[in-house]
C-alpha cells in the first residue's frame, strides 16, 4: 500500500502493517519512495502518524533517514532513542558530519545518544581515524 495516497484519518496500524514487507529473518521493512517525485508526498503529519503507530507496534524501529534536514526528516529526529551517523572517511564526508552535528546541537539531540560510525568503502583506507576524531567532537565507535 503507498502510505501518501491513503487519507491520514484512514491511516492506522492494520493499514501501516499491509504495508510493510516481511523478511525471513523476522524483520519488517517500510519501503522508501521509488522516485523523488514519491518522495515529495511525503509530508512531516504522514511521517508523524506511521512513526507513531511503528513504535507503538515494534520494540525497535530503525530509521535510514535521508542526508537533508527537511521537516519529514527531523520529525524522525523527534523519535529517536538512539543516533548512529555514518560518515566516509573522506573530507568531504567529514565536513558533512561536522555539519550534521551542528544541527544535532540546535535540535537539542543529547551528544550521549550520537554515535559516529565509519563506512570503509575505500580500497585505500582513506584518512586516518586520528585525523577524523581530531576534527570532530566525538569519539568514533
Amino acid at each position: 500500500a503507498d502510505l501518501t495516497k491513503m487519507p491520514l484519518e484512514e491511516l492506522d496500524a492494520d493499514v501501516v502493517q499491509s504495508a510493510l514487507i516481511h523478511h525471513d529473518s523476522g524483520i519488517f521493512v517500510l519501503a522508501g519512495p521509488r522516485s523523488v517525485a514519491e518522495g515529495e508526498l511525503i509530508t512531516p503529519d504522514l511521517v508523524n502518524k506511521v512513526l507513531g503507530i511503528l513504535r507503538d507496534r515494534f520494540r525497535y524501529v530503525i530509521l535510514d533517514l535521508p542526508h537533508d534536514f527537511r521537516e519529514p526528516s527531523m520529525i524522525g529526529f523527534d523519535f529517536t532513542d538512539q543516533v548512529v551517523a555514518l560518515m566516509a572517511p573522506e573530507l568531504a564526508s567529514i565536513r558533512a558530519m561536522k555539519g550534521a552535528l551542528e544541527v544535532f546541537d540546535t535540535l537539542k539531540i543529547n551528544r550521549e545518544k550520537v554515535h559516529l560510525a565509519i563506512n570503509w568503502i575505500f580500497d585505500k583506507r582513506g584518512l586516518a581515524r586520528k585525523d577524523i576524531e581530531n576534527v570532530l567532537p566525538l569519539a568514533l565507535k
